[in-house]
């Protein structure tokens, strides 16, 4: 597991109200070429939060659910499966949690629409 470091956003005025000291939004995204073991990380992701896409999950969790699904994660990886994991933690300042080959991105080339 690889973290980077932060990269803090402005939030305008009126995005405020959607903060939430205690909750932070994250999007978990994976590429994992064995079907077995897929299943595997899409049950235990069902347990945070939706699925949006065929390798996507949304979730809007609590610091210490956030905590436990980082540890979830990191018991499931297996470097040796080739697997791909990224845990983008969103709030104020960007966080990237990576299990796999990590590419490097620069913050200032990251856009969110």
């Amino acid at each position: 597991m690889k973290t980077s470091s932060s990269a803090h956003f402005n939030i305008g005025e009126q995005d405020l109200q959607y903060i939430s000291p205690k909750k932070v939004y994250c999007l978990v995204i994976y590429d994992i070429s064995l079907t077995r073991r897929r299943n595997k990380l899409v049950k235990i992701l069902k347990g945070y939060g939706a699925r949006v896409q065929k390798s996507a999950f949304d979730l809007f969790i609590g610091r210490t659910k956030f905590d436990k699904l980082i540890k979830d994660i990191d018991k499931f990886y297996d470097a040796q499966e080739f697997d791909q994991i990224r845990v983008y933690r969103f709030g104020g300042a960007l966080n990237i949690t990576i299990w796999g080959d990590e590419i490097v991105v620069k913050h200032e080339d990251l856009v969110f629409l």
